[in-house]
């Protein structure tokens, strides 16, 4: 298939082009994520650190139920500011140059400071209002001594009794987490990679999710299953799954974002 570029026209923005790709190019990402992955070792020592953080994030507050849900899906939310350490170590390969961490971890510092500066902040005010919606949730549904996580899951899966919560608090929950990835597909690697600012590369992102609808929404559910797996092995998968999607990310920017 010929390559269709679409250039975006926004008054008082220049933008890239943005190309359509195939609905299953997700595919194709995964295996250039999982190449750049084998070849840096220092991937895993990071990944490992993102996932000791999640570990202690999450099941620190183990027995306050509306705090560890909203804490295991906000720390969604701030995974590409994470992952920003792996966007330039693919970008470095790309270049045929190794640097070691502390070069990688300097750059997320230095480079482009105010557009990822007011990404974070973005970040930020998310995970906030995530966590007040997730508490008004759990006190507008959930009545009485819940326990923690494990408890909740088990009644919530063998009695059905919280399934009005379920449905209200994953119906919001997808709502929310589509218009943060709507936000973040492309921004950040962007960021890293042109001079832009904040404005530019988030409606860039915008535009690429408007322009290929159906393999964002695969790209979408690949990192959500994904990432259920890492959680599902109490993050020791995330050693491995979260650089893999970083560096995958990388690659996405690549192909979504005209040169």
């Amino acid at each position: 298939m010929d390559k269709v570029v679409i250039h975006p026209e926004v008054p008082g923005m220049a933008l890239p082009g943005v190309d359509r790709v195939a609905p299953l190019r997700a595919l194709h990402w995964l295996r250039l994520g999982w190449g750049d992955l084998m070849h840096s070792p220092v991937s895993f020592f990071y990944g490992g650190l993102f996932a000791l953080m999640g570990y202690v994030l999450v099941f620190h507050g183990a027995q306050d139920l509306s705090l560890t849900l909203g804490l295991f899906t906000g720390f969604l939310l701030v995974a590409p500011l994470l992952a920003l350490v792996f966007y330039d170590v693919s970008r470095a390969m790309e270049l045929h140059r190794h640097y070691p961490l502390h070069h990688h971890l300097r750059r997320m510092l230095r480079v482009r400071g105010p557009g990822i500066g007011m990404y974070a902040l973005l970040l930020v005010l998310a995970m906030a209002a995530w966590l007040l919606l997730s508490a008004v949730l759990a006190g507008f549904f959930l009545k009485g001594n819940i326990g923690g996580l494990g408890g909740f899951a088990r009644e919530a899966f063998f009695s059905g009794e919280y399934a009005p919560f379920v449905a209200a608090y994953s119906l919001l929950g997808v709502v929310f987490a589509a218009v943060v990835f709507a936000l973040s597909v492309v921004t950040l690697p962007m960021l890293m990679d042109r001079k832009v600012d904040f404005a530019t590369a988030a409606t860039t992102s915008l535009w690429v999710v408007r322009e290929n609808a159906l393999p964002m929404l695969v790209w979408a559910l690949l990192i959500v299953a994904l990432t259920a797996l890492g959680f599902a092995t109490i993050f020791l998968g995330l050693v491995v799954i979260f650089p893999w999607l970083g560096h995958a990310t990388w690659h996405a920017y690549r192909d979504l974002v005209d040169r």
